[in-house]
Order: C-alpha cells, then sequence, then structure tokens
C-alpha cells in the first residue's frame, strides 16, 4: 500500500484522518498495539466504506471508536486474546489483526471463534490482506458468486 497513492481505484469512502493521539488513546482502550501499517492506515483515513480495488470489492474499515468497541465487546476477541477487530462486512465474520503472532497477521474471522487457529489468515499486512479480499471477490465475481 504506497502511501503515495493508498488504494489507487478508491474513489470514495475515506474519512478523515485519525490524529497520533487517536490512536494511541484507542490502543491503549484496547491495550494493544497496531502494527505499523494500520497506524498508517488511520493517519490517512479514520475508517472507510466502499470498494477499494478495480473489481469493485468492498469492505467496511471500522473507524477507532468502531475499533474499540468491537475489540473490546466481543467475546471472540477477549478470550482469544491479542485481536484487533479493523474491519467487517456485516454479519458474523470480522477481519482481525492477530497481534500476537510474529509478525502479525491479518485476517478473517467467525464472531463465534474460540481459538486462534480459527483465524482465516489473509496475510502479514493490510496490503496483502485487501489484496487476498480482492482475489477473492474477483474470483466469486467470475464464478457468479459476488
Amino acid at each position: 500500500m504506497s502511501m503515495l497513492n493508498p488504494w489507487p481505484f478508491a474513489r470514495s469512502g475515506f474519512n478523515a484522518p485519525a490524529t497520533l493521539a487517536e490512536i494511541e488513546a484507542a490502543e491503549t482502550e484496547i491495550g494493544l498495539i497496531f502494527p505499523p501499517d494500520l497506524r498508517a492506515f488511520y493517519l490517512l483515513s479514520n475508517g472507510f466504506d466502499g470498494t477499494f480495488d478495480d473489481t469493485s470489492a468492498y469492505i467496511h474499515i471500522n473507524d477507532l471508536e468502531e475499533v474499540v468497541a468491537l475489540s473490546t465487546g466481543y467475546d471472540a476477541c477477549v478470550d482469544i486474546g491479542g485481536l484487533i477487530i479493523f474491519a467487517g462486512m456485516g454479519g458474523n465474520y470480522v477481519y482481525v489483526v492477530d497481534t500476537l503472532r510474529d509478525p502479525p497477521v491479518y485476517g478473517g474471522l467467525s464472531l463465534f471463534a474460540s481459538n486462534r487457529a480459527e483465524i482465516d489468515i489473509l496475510g502479514e499486512s493490510l496490503e496483502a490482506c485487501l489484496k487476498s479480499l480482492s482475489e477473492s471477490h474477483s474470483s466469486s465475481a467470475r464464478s457468479g458468486l459476488a
């Protein structure tokens, strides 16, 4: 994700940037440190809601207030530990950063999950995660499922 042109196909959906103080406050509330690329995203936009690639893949990246509420409010996150819920698309499946792995990994997780092994790993960076989601959307679109 180049900071010069982070999402070249996204035309809208960005929010005003978060401040470093707001990011640090969110980290303090959830008791976890964001990976550097997630911090960089929030300094660009405090959340996102829209399509992010040329296949019209949609994602809702939570604003910091949502990150705190979701990451501290769901048993799956609290019980498994070390998880930041950073995105979702509605329903009972969310996108998380597992901060207890080294390096942290991005993945998908059912809110009914009970252990770390249930995380569907999508990549070791926000960019890799979004690329994986885009490729998945593109495959679904070609098969008529999107």
